[in-house]
Parts: structure tokens; sequence; C-alpha cells
């Protein structure tokens, strides 16, 4: 039937996104090896496209629309009918330009619903463990996720500590729109005013899911911990 069903369409796609792909290439790792473990079938493109959120944010409008409709064909191609992101920039981008088309989903959704379901069991392995939690912009104001991961840290065992400016005002922690390539002096002073906000609640662990936010703030912090979720999943599925 799987065989049946990637020839005649239906499949799920794994995307990882640029930074995934080629950067973080140990969070990708991560995210396979946990929708594996999930036995979710899905598939993965030979070469992954950009999901063209770089070229809006450079202003590049007509290349974005460019683009898109080349990652539409390629994902017709390939009998697509959902994806799953790991990257909350590329969800927002799809989200926003190919839902009309096909399923989208960010993968702590999927973490969530599963685990809701019961379907997913992870161990206690924060054990009261204070933490705090760094809403990432695409997923949080954008797109209006910020329960989801809460609830997927808090199955873990975590207590979370939460920041003084959190959801809709969350801080920015500038890595992403293109403020870390061109200005990277912001950048890098708004990361250290973030981790400073998660010092004044007094953890010692900062947590977020957006490879660009544990990269720019993992670079700022001499002394907070930070991590991304699938890094905690790993080991709540003893992985």
């Amino acid at each position: 039937m799987k065989v049946l069903k990637k020839i005649l369409g239906g499949n799920t796609l794994f995307y990882r996104g640029c930074m995934l792909s080629y950067v973080a290439k140990d969070l990708a790792e991560n995210y396979r090896r946990i929708l594996n473990f999930m036995k979710i079938d899905f598939i993965e493109m030979p070469v992954e496209l950009c999901c063209g959120m770089p070229l809006l944010n450079a202003g590049f409008e007509k290349d974005f629309e460019e683009q898109i409709e080349k990652f539409k064909k390629k994902l017709e191609e390939f009998g697509i009918t959902k994806i799953v992101c790991a990257c909350p920039a590329c969800y927002y981008s799809l989200r926003n330009n190919l839902s009309k088309d096909f399923e989208i989903k960010s993968i702590v959704e999927l973490l969530n619903n599963l685990i809701e379901e019961g379907k997913l069991k992870v161990a206690n392995i924060g054990k009261g463990k204070k933490v705090t939690y760094h809403d990432p912009c695409h997923l949080g104001r954008h797109s209006n996720i910020y329960e989801e991961p809460r609830k997927v840290i808090k199955v873990l065992g975590f207590e979370l500590i939460e920041m003084k400016f959190t959801r809709e005002e969350a801080m920015c922690c500038g890595g992403g729109g293109g403020v870390k390539s061109n200005f990277e002096e912001l950048s890098n002073a708004l990361a250290k005013e973030r981790i400073k906000e998660a010092r004044e609640v007094g953890v010692k662990t900062l947590i977020t899911i957006c490879p660009l936010c544990y990269m720019n703030l993992s670079e700022n912090s001499e002394d907070i911990e930070v991590l991304e979720l699938s890094e905690l999943l790993i080991r709540g599925l003893g992985k």
C-alpha cells in the first residue's frame, strides 16, 4: 500500500528547509528520527527547494512568486498532498501561499496532537527543572502557535517559567528577516537582550523551536543553555 501511495500520490513531505538542509543538519536528523519513531510515512526531496522567504524579505516579490510556483510544481511531481515543516519561517511562507492546494503543518502541531491522542509517549526527563521558552516570530505572532510547544515542554516534565515578554509580545531573537546577514551587530544585541530576559527569571535553560533562533541565541549566550525542542524530544523518546 505504501508503494502504491507513492505512485498514485498522497505523500507526506518532511520539509527541512534551507537551514536544516545545509546548516543545522543535526536538527533535521533529530526530526527525521522522531518521525520514524512515530511511524509516520514520509518522503524528502532529493534536493531541497527554498520556500522563498529570503526573496520576499529582500523585496524581490516577482522572484518569490516564481519560486513558489516552482515549488508547487515540484510538490505535484512527487505526488505530495501534505507538508510537515520543521522551520517556522518555511511554515509561514508555505502556509500563506500553498495551503489552498496542500495540507501544511508545523511539526510541533503534529507532535502535540500525537501526545494528546496518547500515540506518542515521552519520558519525564525534566523532573521539575525550570526552563523558559522563546517564541519564534514566524511560529508565534505570525502563525498564532503558542500553546503547542509549551505543552510538549511540560509533558517532558519541565517547569516552564515565562520571560517578561512572551507570546504576542515576545522579542525577536534577531536571527531572521535578513537581520543577521545585513546587521550583525544589531542581531547580536537583540539575542543578548533575550538571553538577559531568560537570566532575569532565574533559569539556566532556554528552549526554542526554530533553527535561526536556536543558532543566534546560542552564539550570544555565555551562561544560559540554549536548546532546540527536537534535542529534548530525542532524549524523551530514549533515542
